[in-house]
Parts: structure tokens; C-alpha cells; sequence
């Protein structure tokens, strides 16, 4: 698919991907991140479209998260410098999910630890609320999680 009517085509991989999410750049553009099947797992991906409706991390998006055990549910917010910070549900240390987080610059390079860095790996993890950029950086998020029982905390 081509810019025009139509539209820009973000992932034109195979297999498909779902749970999309997007983040404007800043400048005309959109980061956009989803959770991609592959033969390890279900990934955390990412595109960034910029404002001429180009693909900057090439034909298949960048790897924000590609650990064997799967993710879900990518939230992203815009780092101010072309790139984005993602998390996610992730599921590597325990049948519950934990949330992690990654940096990726602007051109898709993975500025953090390959697969990401922990923000939450307390008992009973819940939901990921939202990720917004600190301006330096580095991220604020905020999820709800029962560690402390059945009641809900922020």
C-alpha cells in the first residue's frame, strides 16, 4: 500500500499483529506499537510514520520487546527526540504479568536492555494504566495491581 487514499500500510509482515497503539511524534508523524505473533512468541513491535507517510524503521517496524515468553498490551508515549517509550504486560518471571518498559531512539534502536527493563514485578499486577514521557528521557507510568489484597491500588 502507498500514501494516497488509501492510506500508509504501518506493518506488512506476516504473520498479522493486534492490541495497535499510537502516539503522535510531534512533528506531523505517528509512533505507532502492537503486539506481533512470531515464531518465538508474541512480540512488542513499533513504526514510525513520519509526516510524508514514510516508514522509518523499515518494512517490518523495529523490536521493542522480543523475549520468548510473550507480551501484550503495549502502551507507548513520545520521548521528544523521535523515538517513543513503550510497556507492557510481560510474562517471563511468573504465569502473571509483570510490566516492563523500553526506549526505542529515533531510528528504532533499542536504547535499553535488549528486552526491556522491569517497572513492576509485585504479586497481582492488574493493569497498565499509562506511560507518559518525564522530558529527560525516561518515563512516569502508572498501573493498578492487588499486591496488597483484593482491593485495587494505583
Amino acid at each position: 500500500m502507498t500514501a494516497g487514499d488509501r492510506g500508509v500500510a504501518v506493518f506488512t509482515g506476516s504473520p498479522g499483529g493486534e492490541s495497535f497503539t499510537m502516539v503522535a511524534d510531534g512533528k506531523g508523524g505517528a509512533i505507532f506499537a502492537w503486539r506481533g505473533f512470531t515464531t518465538v512468541g508474541d512480540n512488542i513491535s513499533a513504526q514510525h510514520i513520519n509526516s510524508s507517510g514514510a516508514r522509518l524503521w523499515g518494512r517490518l517496524g523495529a523490536v521493542v520487546c522480543g523475549e520468548s515468553h510473550g507480551q501484550t498490551t503495549p502502551m507507548l508515549a513520545a520521548d521528544g527526540s523521535g523515538g517513543a517509550i513503550f510497556a507492557w504486560h510481560d510474562f517471563r518471571l511468573e504465569d502473571a504479568s509483570d510490566i516492563f518498559a523500553q526506549r526505542l531512539g529515533a531510528f528504532g534502536n533499542r536504547c535499553w536492555p535488549a528486552d526491556g527493563v522491569p517497572v513492576c514485578t509485585a504479586d497481582n499486577v492488574d493493569s497498565l494504566g499509562a506511560v507518559i514521557s518525564d522530558g529527560a528521557g525516561g518515563a512516569i507510568f502508572i498501573w493498578q495491581d492487588h499486591r496488597l489484597g483484593s482491593d485495587q491500588d494505583i
